[in-house]
This record gives structure tokens, C-alpha cells and sequence, in this order.
């Protein structure tokens, strides 16, 4: 599978609320609607998190098909799915609890379009995220299978200094190829994707499910 690091960048760090704006601002009517893309958000438990990921959401430039599969967090996140109607969000819950790789199959299945991108709930988007990873596949050649970018810390604590330094949440490139990308920040071909039986779900936790 081929991928790009200049996709614009998600953030992800353990304790994000310092960046985002505590205001319930009005959404302006500039979002671009990308017709052809279904964005898949696995998510466990983290409701705190969650709506901070889908406040960004609403706050970006762009809207698509969103899909959040709840892999049976102890706390039903429904009424979290709720609180953004406006998003017109699909919300599947898994009978159990199945891991990171289960649910974004999950996702992937019930995507509509042709185009499948996935970020964490553990994260926030920057407002055209998915505009840029979206541009970057489709106007890249059709062998080219999917697109990712880095995941970066959104803070200057030795937390998030930790994760930046050593490069954790990275595409591994290693001798001129990519080896995997990041789901946190990735798109695939459809197609291509049920193609190799999407993530291997015998990885139970996140991480290492998702190798090219």
C-alpha cells in the first residue's frame, strides 16, 4: 500500500482540553461536502474525549458520512452521538467489547461511499484535515491504495515531547517504503481495502493491527 506524510496533521495527546476553545461559537456555512468519503471513528468509553473529537469535527471545513462504532464501552456513548445531531452521525454499537481493528472493520462495512478515513477518539482534526488526505489520495495515481500523515502532540509536556521525539504516531518509513501508516490519520480505497480483508482482527489492542 502506498502512502504520504503530507497529509494535514490530526493532534492526539492524553490531555488535549488546553487547546480547544471552551465557547460555543457559531459554525460558519463554509463547509466543503465530501460526498465520496465515510469517516469511521472506533471509540471506547473516553465521553469526555469523544465530544471534544466531534466538536472539532463540527468546527471544520468540511462535512462527509460519520460513523462511530462503540465497541460496548461501559457507558453507552449514544447520548454523546446525540448531543451532535447536526452531524448526522451513524452510531453502531458492537454486543461486545472487540477491539480497535473489529470495530473499524465495523465501520468500514457500513461505509456507503468509496472512500473509508479513520481517525481516534483520542484525538482532534484540524479543519481541513480531511480535505487535504482526501485531495491527496484522489488526486494521486489509482495503484496508489491509501494516504496517512503524522499524529502529533498538541502540547509542550513530556508527555506529548515523548511521542513527537521518538516519532511514535508516524507512518514507518523505513528504506524507501512505507510499511504502515496511522489510523489515526488515514484513508483508504474501499475497494482495495475489502480487497486484503481490511485490519487484522486478531490484534486485540490498537496498535500493530493496521500494517500495509
Amino acid at each position: 500500500l502506498s502512502s504520504s506524510s503530507a497529509a494535514s496533521d490530526v493532534y492526539k495527546r492524553q490531555d488535549f482540553m488546553s487547546i480547544q476553545a471552551k465557547e460555543n461559537l457559531p459554525v460558519l456555512n463554509r463547509q466543503r461536502t465530501i460526498s465520496d468519503v465515510s469517516l469511521v471513528l472506533p471509540c471506547y468509553g473516553r465521553v469526555s474525549q469523544t465530544k471534544d473529537l466531534l466538536q472539532s469535527i463540527r468546527r471544520a471545513n468540511f462535512r462527509c458520512e460519520l460513523i462511530l462504532v462503540d465497541d460496548c464501552s461501559p457507558e453507552p456513548l449514544s447520548s454523546v452521538a446525540n448531543d451532535f445531531a447536526d452531524l448526522e452521525i451513524r452510531y453502531l454499537r458492537n454486543g461486545k467489547n472487540s477491539g480497535a481493528a473489529f470495530s473499524r472493520n465495523v465501520g468500514a462495512q457500513a461505509a456507503s461511499n468509496s472512500l473509508i478515513a479513520f481517525t481516534d477518539n483520542d484525538c482532534i482534526v484540524d479543519e481541513d484535515w480531511l480535505i487535504k488526505l482526501h485531495d491527496a489520495l484522489t488526486k494521486s495515481p489509482v495503484s496508489v491504495a491509501c494516504v496517512g500523515g503524522k499524529v502529533v502532540a498538541s502540547g509542550s509536556d513530556l508527555y506529548s515531547a515523548y511521542y513527537d521525539y521518538h516519532k511514535t504516531l508516524d507512518p514507518w518509513f523505513f528504506r524507501g517504503k512505507f510499511y504502515y501508516l496511522t489510523t489515526a490519520n488515514a484513508i483508504f480505497r474501499k475497494a482495495v481495502f475489502n480487497l486484503v480483508d481490511g485490519f487484522d482482527e486478531s490484534v486485540p489492542g490498537a496498535g500493530g493491527e493496521d500494517p500495509g
